[in-house]
């Protein structure tokens, strides 16, 4: 725990979608964020991210959209009251807020 810079980060897992959620989160943490595209020259945005940690496919454009994932949209949906493609996609919105999104989803279940 001393030598694991994310040991403040760690989120307690409880079911397979909270599982997803914490593991795109860490995938962000260190890969590329876009906007407006599910995936863009190597970036993906929250849903590509999804997508991505999910199949494992390197591009998620080339995925199909699992039932584990459309679970997590449903969780961010209802957990966070907001629609993750519109609000990924805001003008103003960074990559640290996506990443807390995430984190914080993976903590509830519905």
């Amino acid at each position: 725990m001393l030598n694991d810079p994310n040991w403040d980060k760690k989120t307690v897992i409880i079911d397979k979608v909270g599982e997803l959620l914490s593991k795109t989160a860490d995938y962000l943490e260190t890969h590329r964020w876009c906007k407006n595209h599910l995936y863009y020259k190597g970036a993906v945005c929250m849903l590509g991210a999804l997508i991505k940690v999910d199949t494992g496919c390197k591009n998620p454009d080339h995925a199909i959209q699992s039932l584990l994932v459309n679970q997590a949209i449903i969780r961010i949906a209802i957990k966070m009251d907001l629609r993750i493609v519109g609000w990924n996609d805001d003008h103003g919105r960074k990559k640290s807020e996506v990443i807390a999104v995430l984190r914080e989803a993976a903590k509830t279940q519905t």
